[in-house]
């Protein structure tokens, strides 16, 4: 809540209500103090609903992955070779070639924005192995954008930029 204080025109605010209160004009001061701290107030109301939704895209990128060399690890810890078994409702954890696959459906909006669900067929290739993992796949590019998103400036601020 205190980074809501650190701009230019909140200095300039706090200096005024100062002197407004020195000089003996309590309302004024007042006023001056009560917009400082409603500005303070929705500034962090829109930060903490900022961070929430970043936390909330950082959650969705965390799965894990049932692979046939242990029953059960994080998706971070895949490797290339892995053989990954995905079943009704997983999230798949990293960019895979199918082996086998019946009727699959898969729900990509997170990558492409469709709202329904995209048929996956098989198709012969040379190596059936996870293609990338962790950063490395689709998602953990976004995930890396996110965790590299800079706080974002109100339009007050940018303007007094």
């Amino acid at each position: 809540m205190v980074r809501q204080l650190h701009y230019p025109l909140v200095y300039l605010l706090l200096v005024a209500g100062a002197v407004a209160l020195a000089f003996g004009e309590g309302v004024d001061a007042s006023v001056i103090f009560g917009v400082v701290l409603l500005n303070t107030a929705v500034g962090f109301v829109q930060e903490s609903k900022a961070e929430a939704a970043l936390d909330a895209l950082r959650a969705m990128v965390r799965t894990h992955a049932r692979v046939v060399r242990e029953w059960t690890v994080p998706s971070e810890d895949l490797v290339p070779g892995d053989v990954v078994l995905v079943g009704v409702g997983d999230k798949v954890p990293a960019d895979l070639r199918l082996i086998r696959l019946t009727n699959l459906r898969v729900d990509e909006s997170a990558l492409t924005g469709e709202s329904v669900p995209v048929v996956k067929d098989e198709v012969t290739l040379p190596e059936m192995i996870p293609v990338a993992t962790g950063a490395e796949t689709e998602l953990g590019k976004i995930h890396r954008l996110v965790g590299a998103a800079e706080e974002l400036a109100t339009p007050l601020t940018r303007k007094l930029s």
